[in-house]
Order: C-alpha cells, then structure tokens, then sequence
C-alpha cells in the first residue's frame, strides 16, 4: 500500500521527490512487475496505467515483442519526465499525461493489454469503465495492487490509529471483482506475489517510506509523520536497534478480459 497521503490523492511529486521515488522505492518492486508482465502475456498495442517513475514500464519495454506499441501514462509531469529517460532509446512508445479517473483519451478496442502496477485503478469504477472500452476483444487488463495480510499493513495501520488517524483498510480481491463485474470485465485468473522487503536499517526503511510521498498539506502531514515515528519505532522493536528490517510483502495480481454477454 502507499502511504496514506497516496491513499487521499494529496502527493504530488516534484522533480526531486520524483528522483527519490525512481531511487528508493520503484527498484524494490521488480518482481511484481515481473509477474504481472508474466500474467499478462505478450502484447501487440499496450497501454501503462500510473507508470509513476517506470517501475514496471522498463520491465514492459524489455519484454514486449518486436513491432509492439507501448503507450506509457502518468498524471504526474515529473514521473513522466523520469519514464521518458526509461524508454529514451525504444521505438514506437508514447508518454501521455493520464488521469484514470477521467476519460481517456483513446479509441474503442484500441489496446490488447492493459497493465497498471501499485496504483489504485482497481478501486476505481470509471477507471475501469475506461479501460473496458479500448481493451480489444480478447484483450487483457493486468492489475497488481497491495494484499492484505503482511507485517508492515499490521504495523502502519496500529500506527495511524495511535497517531489519531484513520486505520489502512486494504481493498479486497473479492471487491475488486465486484467492480470489474459491474464494468462488464471478468477474472481469468488470480494469484498472490510474495516478496522480500529488506532493509539494511530502520533509517533506510524510514528513507523509503518517505520517498512514497506525505501529504504536502500541514495538518495532514503531520499526522503522517506522527504514524511514521510510531511505525518505526514498531518495526526497530520487532527487529532490534541498528538491526536489519527483513520481511514479506504480499500483492495481488490479477488479468481480466471483457466478458461475455447474454445473447
């Protein structure tokens, strides 16, 4: 899960937050993007969703066959800024600002695969909506997005509650379907990606939850940090003091294509 401020819409990033983001955070995510690019399969025309600062976008750009077209999307102006030194050197790929919550600006069954990493298009209908109508027939969505049973969700979510601050309520697989239901997409399959998270202290673990963004506004932000202290002192507890943070995350991925309907 990001943090709570990415949960809201308040981060926005600036070139250098950007860069922090690129540095600390979008490497450890690999195989995520492996998987979801494994799940996904091969495509001809593909579409990135919130590609951020190319997490799964250099992965994409590796993969894709010869000839494919990739269209890579990010409302921010400094992740795309960022994605466009990721796929300097690859032929047929376009960077466009994109808000999900808004209508795209593309054709009908424009696309044969869609991918969206760690963002929160899975918890947004029009968002979907959006993505059913330029998904070709027979065409795929490929969505990874955080699980809900691993340390850090445990330990945040105690953390933001004894900071006076909303407890994290992770979406579900089973509601996300539900929303795909109601956009006429259905689920060819399902699978949870376990990870190492692994950090050489509770400083770096602390330098990368802050290059996932805080809220910029100064109430919120500090909230924010209030629950980070306490989440660090949590996890230097659990860990030790000047010890290594190693755990699991957990994200769920799934593909989806449009379903059927009723003659």
């Amino acid at each position: 899960m990001h943090p709570s401020a990415a949960v809201s819409g308040q981060v926005s990033y600036d070139p250098a937050a950007a860069r922090e983001y690129n540095r600390l955070v979008a490497p450890r995510f690999k195989p995520v993007a492996e998987g979801l690019i494994d799940l996904g399969g091969p495509g001809q025309t593909v579409l990135e969703i919130a590609a951020g600062s190319g997490s799964l976008t250099r992965h994409l750009a590796r993969r894709l066959p010869p000839g494919a077209k990739l269209v890579a999307t990010d409302r921010s102006p400094a992740m795309l800024t960022l994605l466009g030194t990721v796929v300097a050197n690859r032929p047929n790929t376009e960077l466009l600002p994109l808000d999900y919550e808004s209508e795209f600006p593309f054709a009908d069954a424009s696309f044969d695969r869609i991918f969206s990493q760690f963002a929160y298009l899975h918890t947004c209908e029009p968002g979907l909506r959006e993505c059913a109508r330029v998904l070709t027939p027979g065409g795929r969505l490929c969505v990874a997005f955080w699980g809900s049973d691993y340390l850090e969700l445990e330990v945040l979510s105690e953390a933001r509650q004894a900071a006076g601050l909303e407890p994290i309520r992770p979406f579900t697989a089973d509601a996300a379907q539900t929303l795909l239901r109601n956009v006429f997409l259905q689920t060819t399959e399902l699978v949870e990606i376990a990870f190492p998270a692994r950090f050489a202290d509770i400083a770096e673990y602390i330098a990368y939850r802050r290059a996932l963004g805080l809220p910029s506004a100064p109430g919120p932000r500090e909230g924010d940090e209030r629950a980070l202290d306490l989440a660090a002192a949590a996890m230097e507890a659990k860990f030790g003091a000047g010890k290594p943070i190693d755990f699991e995350w957990r994200a769920l991925a799934f593909s989806a294509e449009l379903a059927a309907l009723a003659g």
